[in-house]
């Protein structure tokens, strides 16, 4: 069985679950990286980005984040 998601579906989940979190404050910066320790902890944002390049966001995506130890994750996929 063959289940595909709308890209509008698919945004009002990114929506839905930006909603649910934007206001969580847990957690800190990462004191020892010093670009990371500077960076305003309210920011957040989510994107997706789909098979054909189209990239879906919502929240503070302009912002260059950093992504330090999430590309390990992809380094890892990558790898395997």
């Amino acid at each position: 069985m063959k289940t595909e998601i709308t890209k509008q579906e698919l945004l009002s989940l990114l929506q839905e679950s930006y909603n649910k979190y934007k206001d969580e404050k847990g957690g800190k910066n990462a004191n020892y990286i010093p670009y990371l320790s500077r960076i305003d902890s309210k920011l957040f944002g989510i994107s997706a980005c789909l098979p054909d390049g189209e990239i879906l966001s919502v929240g503070d995506c302009n912002y260059p984040f950093g992504i330090e130890s999430v590309s390990k994750v992809l380094t890892a996929i990558l790898i395997l």
